[in-house]
C-alpha cells in the first residue's frame, strides 16, 4: 500500500490512488476519497468510489456493501451531505451491513435509514476492545440520529469543589472537567434535586457562598456569618484548618458516608458541651437533626458499601426507557429515567452495550459494578475501558440472587413505570393534537407547533420569540429569539412579518432532518386577524405549502361590553367568526399554554437587553469618559454591573483611570460628592 503523511486525529487528506485487497481480491482499479487517522488508536477509515466515476455517479448502497470485507470494525452510513447517520461495530462487516439492505429487515427505523443514506463508511480494528472505543468515540463526537442517544451523565448537574483554593466552596456544574485538585459529586438527576442538596449544604455547614471577588473585598462579616451559616474567612474569623474540616465534613455527606459523619458530629458535640461552648454544641446538634432527618429518607440500603448502577431497561419495538437506580456506600440514590427511541440494533445484549458506553465517559462517576438484566455481547472488552476510564476496577455482572438481584429487580420496575407513565401522557396528548387538527380543520396532525409573539415598550428594544412543541410537549432546545432588525417603533404587524420571513427562510434554506429549523405543522400567532393576516402574506410571499397557521386572540371586546366569561378565541384563515372553545377545553388549554410560553419568553428576552441597554447607557453618559476608558473599564471588570458596584478604589486600578477619574467616575455613577474612601 502506498504511503501516506502522518496526520492529527481526524484531519482529513486526499490520496490519487491506492491499489489495497479486500477479501483476497486487488481493487486497484478504485481510488480512496479520504482516508481518516486517529493517531491514537492508528486506525483507517475508507470510503470506495470508483477511479473517474467519483462525480458522476454514486455506487448504490448495495454496491457498496458488496465491497466491504468480512472483518471486524465500525460502518457508518452517512447522508448525502456527509452527516453520520448510524454508527455500529461488527465482526464481519459486509454480513452485518448486509442484513440493513437485502430488504429482509421490515423495521420502519431500517427503512427509514435507508431512505436517507448514502455512504457507507468502514473503520477496520484489530480487536472487540478497539471497536467499542472507536464506536463510543464516533457516536459521542457525531450524535448520529439513529443511534441511541441517552443523554449523558455531563449533561446533568454536579456539584463539584475546588480543594487548590485557600477557601473553597460548592458550586454547581453542568460539565464537570477532569482537574487535579477538583472533585465532583454527582450526576444529580434533576435541576431541582441538585439546587435542593446545594441549599442544605448552605445551611447546614459554614463555608461561604461568595464569589472570590466579594471574598476578596470584604471588610467586614456579612448576614451569613450573623446567621451562622459562614465562618466569614474573608475577616480571618476562623483559621484554615477549621474551615477545612467544614468542607471535609460537607464532602463526606456528599460522598454518602453519613455513618462515620454522624459518630464525628456527636462526639464532636459532646466535646463543645463539656467545654461550655453551648451555642456552638446547638447548632452541632442541628446539623446532627437534620442529616438523620435526610437518611431516614432513605430507608433502601444493602450489604455491600460500594458503589453500585443498577440498570432496568424497559422496551417497546424501537423505543423504551432506561432506570439508572444508583447506590452510593449502601443506600439507594434517586433513580434517572432516560428515554429512548428510533432502536436499530435487535439484540438487547448489543444495544445494552452500546448504552453504557454513550452514558459513561472519562469524567463520568463510574461504579464499582454495574447490574444488568442482559450481559453484553462485549462484556470483556467493556469492563476493561470502563476500569481504564475510572482508574479502578470495575464489574458488570447479572445477579441472580439476594439484595443486588432485588435492587435490579427495582430498576427494571422503575423503567417500565416510566414508560407506562409516559406512554399514558403521550396518548393523552395525541389525543388533544387529533381534536386540535378537527377543530382547526388541519390537513394533518400538528406534531409540531410553533408559536410567535413580540415584545417592546413603547417601541425601544423591540424583540420577538419562538418557542416549539414537539408531539404537545415543549421542546425548548428549539426555543428561538429574535431582535427586531428593520422595524421602527411598535408595529407589531411589521414584526411579526419580519421574524416569521426570517424563520420560514431558514427552515426552507435548512430542510434536513436535525438542524433545529424544519418547518413545522402549525404555526400559532398570538393576536387576532391583523397577526394572521400578516403571517398569511408572508408565507403566500415565500410560496411556503404544507405550514398551516391560526391565531389565538384574548377576547378584549368581549370583557369590554361585560361578558367576564368569554374565553380566548382561535382565529381562522378565510372565516369570519373565530371559535369558541369552553374555558376548560384541553384544545384550547393547550393553545394558551403554548401563546402562554411564547409571551414569558419574549417578556423575559426583552427585559434583558433593555437592563442592559440601561447599564450600558449608564457608562455612555459618564462625563470624561470616551469609547477607550469605556471598554478598558468593562474588560477589567468583566461587565457593566461591576463597574457601576466597583468603589473609587476599584476603579483607579484600571489602567487610564487614575485616583481623580475613578473620584469622578464614582461620583457620577451613584450621586454623591465623596469617594468612598475618603
Amino acid at each position: 500500500m502506498a504511503k501516506h503523511r502522518s496526520v492529527s486525529p481526524y484531519q482529513t487528506i486526499t490520496i490519487k490512488s491506492i491499489p489495497f485487497v479486500f477479501n483476497g481480491v486487488k481493487t486497484a482499479a478504485h481510488a480512496v476519497k479520504f482516508v481518516e487517522v486517529t493517531s491514537a488508536l492508528e486506525h483507517i477509515t475508507l470510503s470506495l468510489i470508483p477511479k473517474g466515476d467519483r462525480v458522476a455517479k454514486q455506487p448504490s448502497l448495495l454496491e457498496q456493501a458488496q465491497r466491504l470485507p468480512q472483518s471486524p470494525g465500525i460502518y457508518i452510513f452517512r447522508n448525502p451531505k456527509g452527516k453520520p447517520l448510524y454508527v455500529g461495530k461488527a465482526k464481519r462487516l459486509r454480513s452485518r451491513v448486509m442484513q440493513y439492505i437485502n430488504g429482509h429487515d421490515g423495521r420502519e427505523m431500517v427503512s427509514t435509514l435507508l431512505r436517507q443514506s448514502t455512504q457507507i463508511d468502514i473503520t477496520l480494528v484489530s480487536s472487540d476492545r478497539e471497536a467499542l472505543l472507536v464506536e463510543c468515540g464516533l457516536i459521542h463526537k457525531y450524535r448520529p440520529w439513529f443511534n441511541v442517544r441517552l443523554v449523558e451523565g455531563t449533561q446533568f448537574l454536579h456539584i463539584g469543589i475546588d480543594l487548590s483554593h485557600e477557601w473553597p466552596r460548592f458550586f454547581l456544574v453542568r460539565k464537570p472537567k477532569k482537574r487535579k485538585h477538583t472533585r465532583y459529586f454527582g450526576p444529580l438527576p434533576s435541576a431541582k434535586s441538585a439546587r435542593e442538596t446545594l441549599t442544605f449544604l448552605n445551611r447546614n455547614f459554614s463555608y461561604r457562598t461568595c464569589s472570590d471577588r466579594e471574598l476578596k473585598l470584604a471588610k467586614r462579616p456579612c448576614l451569613e456569618h450573623q446567621m451562622h451559616r459562614c465562618l466569614a474567612p474573608c475577616v480571618d474569623r476562623c483559621t484554615p484548618e477549621e474551615y477545612a474540616d467544614v468542607i471535609q465534613n460537607a464532602s463526606t455527606f456528599l460522598s454518602g458516608k453519613k455513618a462515620p459523619l454522624l459518630s464525628q458530629l456527636e462526639t464532636r458535640m459532646f466535646h463543645l458541651a463539656e467545654s461550655e461552648r453551648f451555642e456552638e454544641a446547638a447548632r452541632m446538634r442541628d446539623l446532627l437533626n437534620h442529616i438523620r432527618e435526610t437518611i431516614s429518607k432513605q430507608n433502601v440500603s444493602i450489604q455491600d458499601k460500594s458503589n453500585i448502577d443498577a440498570w432496568g431497561i424497559h422496551r417497546a419495538g424501537v423505543e423504551g426507557v432506561v432506570c439508572i437506580l444508583p447506590m452510593r456506600n449502601g443506600l439507594v440514590q434517586e433513580a434517572i429515567q432516560l428515554p429512548f427511541k428510533r432502536l436499530l440494533d435487535d439484540e438487547d445484549a448489543d444495544i445494552v452495550s452500546s448504552m453504557i458506553s454513550t452514558w459513561y465517559g472519562e469524567d463520568a462517576d463510574i461504579p464499582a459494578q454495574i447490574l444488568l438484566g442482559v450481559l453484553p455481547t462485549d462484556q470483556d472488552a467493556l469492563e476493561s475501558v470502563l476500569t481504564e476510564w475510572r482508574g479502578r476496577r470495575c464489574k458488570i455482572s447479572n445477579p441472580k440472587r439476594g439484595q443486588k438481584k432485588q435492587q435490579l429487580e427495582l430498576a427494571q420496575a422503575n423503567a417500565e413505570s416510566s414508560y407506562l407513565r409516559s406512554t399514558s401522557d403521550r396518548q393523552r396528548r395525541q389525543g388533544i393534537l387529533l381534536r386540535l387538527k378537527e377543530v382547526c380543520q388541519l390537513p394533518k396532525l400538528p406534531f409540531r407547533i410553533e408559536c410567535f409573539d413580540n415584545s417592546n415598550i413603547q417601541g425601544t428594544d423591540p424583540v420577538s420569540s419562538m418557542v416549539t412543541f414537539r408531539e404537545g410537549k415543549p421542546d425548548k432546545s428549539l426555543y428561538r429569539r429574535f431582535m427586531i432588525k428593520t422595524v421602527e417603533g411598535s408595529d407589531d404587524y411589521a414584526s411579526m412579518r419580519e421574524v416569521l420571513r426570517r424563520r420560514l427562510n431558514r427552515g426552507l434554506n435548512q430542510p434536513n432532518q436535525g438542524t433545529g429549523w424544519d418547518l413545522p405543522d402549525l404555526i400559532v400567532v398570538d393576536g387576532g386577524k391583523g397577526q394572521l393576516s400578516a403571517a398569511i402574506d408572508v408565507m403566500m410571499e415565500l410560496d411556503v405549502t404544507g405550514v398551516a397557521v391560526i391565531g389565538l386572540a384574548k377576547p378584549r371586546t368581549e370583557h369590554a361590553r361585560g361578558d367576564l366569561q368569554a374565553s380566548d378565541k382561535i382565529i381562522l384563515p378565510g372565516q369570519s367568526e373565530p371559535i369558541r372553545l369552553p374555558v376548560h377545553d384541553p384544545v384550547l388549554r393547550m393553545l394558551q399554554y403554548i401563546r402562554d410560553e411564547a409571551h414569558d419568553t419574549a417578556v423575559g428576552y426583552h427585559r434583558k437587553r433593555r437592563q442592559k441597554s440601561r447599564l450600558r447607557s449608564q457608562l455612555d453618559e459618564l462625563p470624561g469618559i470616551g469609547p477607550k476608558r469605556r471598554k478598558a473599564l468593562i474588560q477589567h471588570f468583566g461587565g457593566v454591573r461591576a463597574v457601576l458596584e466597583a468603589d473609587s478604589a476599584a476603579l483607579s486600578a484600571v489602567p487610564g483611570i487614575g485616583a481623580s477619574m475613578a473620584h469622578q467616575i464614582h461620583s457620577a455613577l451613584h450621586g454623591d460628592d465623596n469617594s468612598s474612601e475618603s
